[in-house]
């Protein structure tokens, strides 16, 4: 099931209540013409580009730089915002604004909610801490955002890679028309 393998990835303990109460729903409305199972899913519109590699910084890494949380850049994509503000491979990113940058979750985060912003990005180059003021691009997102809003449940949001989803959209096409095809003949029948 796909929405429960989503689920699964996100809260294995939350997808049982969620795909019982589904499935409560589901069962409750059989047969009534227009009623649809509550799922929403959003699209963010765009989401902002950096255009960096990175890595985490190990423990003896941030020993040896004397550095408490940052991301090494391991690579700067051409033409990106990060190449025009001057980043270069080697550099640690510490910051995007006032956002600490942990790990590469915390960059992407940073980074994805601002598209098209200038912000100031601190780094560190060879032992020196630098500010660099960048101006994020934006891309398509590659994710989807799904929020569902079941009663007796409370909210909570899931992210699901698109394609998965669109996998998932192929799939229900192909059975509807294997539906249609056997209503067709039924139809014939009587």
């Amino acid at each position: 099931m796909f929405l429960g393998q989503s689920l699964e990835a996100v809260n294995p303990d939350l997808t049982p209540k969620v795909m019982s109460r589904v499935d409560e729903i589901v069962e409750a409305h059989k047969g009534k013409p227009g009623c649809l199972i509550p799922v929403l899913a959003k699209c963010q519109e765009a989401v902002g580009y950096l255009g960096v590699s990175t890595h985490g910084l190990s423990e003896a890494m941030r020993i040896a730089l004397d550095i408490d949380h940052g991301v090494i850049v391991e690579r700067v994509h051409e033409d990106s915002p990060a190449e025009k503000a001057g980043v270069e491979v080697g550099d640690i990113i510490t910051k995007i604004d006032d956002d600490l940058v942990n790990d590469y979750k915390a960059l992407k985060r940073a980074v994805a909610a601002r598209p098209n912003e200038r912000v100031s990005m601190t780094i560190y180059r060879r032992g020196k801490k630098l500010s660099k003021a960048v101006t994020l691009s934006e891309r398509e997102p590659s994710k989807l955002k799904l929020e569902m809003d079941i009663p007796d449940i409370p909210d909570f949001k899931i992210t699901v890679n698109a394609e998965e989803i669109k996998q998932a959209i192929e799939e229900i096409k192909a059975e509807l028309e294997k539906v249609k095809e056997e209503l067709k003949q039924l139809k014939k029948q009587y």
